[in-house]
């Protein structure tokens, strides 16, 4: 971490009445990695710059993308981001925590890797297809398929989680 950043965190101040609170978090708690500490001091940073500048505009996107996960990491980052909603895309398998009204965090996995692709029957449909006269269509027989993805764990399961969701 930046000595600046550092300062930046730890000389913020907020003044309450006549008092002056000086907001000092201690990011140097060993069970840290060095890229978490710049990272939780880097978002303390930008949350203090906006304190201070009320007249700016806020940023478009104000979702992080966790990519990169596997399969087995599921439960683990279940847990983590409990209590947590799940998301399913035509491509993504998504857990996605909130923080408050504006801020996303969202693990991402390929879906095929953490959910069961199951044909449940048959489908006619319509293809057109090109020919040397031009176009055809023609009646092909397709899957039907479902996905079916794993259950994230709920409040109950893991406690009511904390105020910021």
């Amino acid at each position: 971490m930046s000595k600046e950043l550092e300062q930046e965190v730890f000389d913020a101040q907020v003044v309450e009445g006549d008092q002056v609170v000086v907001r000092a978090t201690d990011t140097t708690r060993s069970n840290l990695s060095d890229a978490h500490k710049d990272f939780i001091a880097s978002l303390r940073a930008m949350a203090n710059f906006y304190e201070a500048r009320p007249d700016l505009e806020l940023p478009m996107w104000t979702r992080f993308d966790l990519f990169g996960l596997k399969p087995q990491d599921l439960q683990r980052v279940s847990l983590l981001f409990a209590p947590c909603e799940k998301a399913v895309l035509p491509d993504f398998f998504m857990l996605r925590r909130r923080f408050g009204k504006s801020i996303r965090l969202e693990a991402n996995w390929s879906r095929e890797t953490v959910c069961e692709r199951v044909v449940v029957g048959t489908e006619e449909v319509d293809e057109e297809v090109v020919v040397s006269k031009g176009v055809e269509t023609r009646m092909n027989t397709g899957q039907k398929v479902e996905w079916h993805c794993p259950k994230v764990l709920d409040r109950k399961q893991v406690g009511e989680g904390s105020n910021d969701t």
